[in-house]
């Protein structure tokens, strides 16, 4: 039985680590080796510069929530 509220993530070479490090409570980001950007979500290549030795390091766990959204479903089964 899934314990997850939706469906379990897909797990990709490139996010098993991620995903294996917030099994274990941790939150994992990614800094491009050639122009230091913080990346966030996991992915192959730097969204900047397109270096593809992308280190991950745990968050700080001092960030602040700016933004927020709520997806509702539409239709019969929504109270």
């Amino acid at each position: 039985m899934n314990p997850l509220p939706t469906p379990a993530p897909m797990v990709t070479s490139t996010t098993r680590e991620f995903w294996n490090a917030t099994a274990r409570g941790e939150f994992l980001l990614q800094r491009c080796t050639t122009c230091d950007l913080v990346v966030w979500f996991p992915r192959s290549s730097c969204p900047e510069c397109a270096a593809t030795e992308l280190p991950t390091f745990p968050a700080s766990g001092l960030g602040v929530v700016y933004s927020f959204t709520v997806v509702r479903k539409v239709g019969n089964d929504y109270k």
